[in-house]
């Protein structure tokens, strides 16, 4: 048996590597339909989370008070309400509209968890002279739940002609 020179056993080693790197190579493409199939899941899985978190927050504290307050036209600002309580309810809606335009959630999702919320507490009078009286001091204010309303008429204009 003849010894293998410097060369030889260097270019052996080197097709051994090619041999790896190209079934390393075949499993990642095989593979890209899983890894495809687990990003989609990941990200459905964090738009759930997020919905799920926002519509906790509309149903926690008095949030849920002031939203049955509304959907049964009945005043909001009571003994156990205040405009504060109301301030907080209106900036968790309009978190849902900075979710939205980010991406974090979709106009569809929006439309399918919280319209109703939307529409309902933007059409309150009450809301709308709360809302009024805040711009006095700041014309911006509540501009984001302006924008999700919209968002969401946009929507349903859409929906309705398809």
């Amino acid at each position: 048996m003849e010894a293998l020179t410097k060369w030889e056993i260097f270019e052996r080693v080197a097709k051994v590597f090619q041999l790896v790197i190209l079934t390393i190579g075949v499993y990642a493409l095989f593979n890209i339909p899983n890894q495809i199939e687990l990003t989609r899941l990941t990200i459905n899985k964090g738009t759930f989370d997020t919905l799920w978190q926002l519509d906790t927050r509309l149903r926690e504290r008095v949030n849920d008070k002031i939203y049955l307050a509304i959907e049964h036209h009945k005043p909001i600002i009571s003994n156990n309400i205040t405009e504060d309580d109301l301030d907080l309810f209106l900036s968790d809606l309009c978190s849902i509209e900075e979710a939205c335009y980010r991406n974090i959630i979709s106009t569809d999702d929006v439309y399918e968890w919280f319209s109703d919320y939307i529409i309902n507490t933007y059409e309150n009078k009450e809301v709308k002279a709360y809302i009024t009286k805040i711009r006095h001091e700041d014309p911006e204010y509540y501009k984001s739940f302006d924008d999700l309303y919209n968002r969401l008429q946009q929507h349903i204009k859409v929906k309705n002609k398809a």
